[in-house]
């Protein structure tokens, strides 16, 4: 579940190629906010490492970058926006 905060935040979800990204990027136009995506930038260079793990592992690693993004989305102010490439 999506965290208390008083942003307003929209999540896209959906299956790889369906074009979430490029609905991330426009809102985010629309809205004047920077897209956030999971799993987030400071994970991302360990993406290698975990994926010849098994699944569970594997699994962990996302989790880790949505709990960041929980971080980031209870600190966001209050009535601003945010849009966010998958969460959970």
């Amino acid at each position: 579940s999506i965290p208390t905060t008083n942003a307003r935040v929209i999540v896209i979800e959906g299956l790889d190629g369906v074009g979430k990204t490029t609905a991330v990027a426009s809102l985010s136009t629309l809205f004047t906010t920077k897209p956030l995506k999971t799993p987030s930038e400071e994970i991302r260079p360990w993406r290698q490492i975990y994926d010849s793990k098994p699944e569970d592992i594997r699994r962990g690693y996302y989790e880790v970058g949505n709990l960041l993004l929980s971080k980031k989305l209870r600190e966001a102010p209050a009535g601003q926006t945010l849009v966010v490439d998958r969460y959970w």
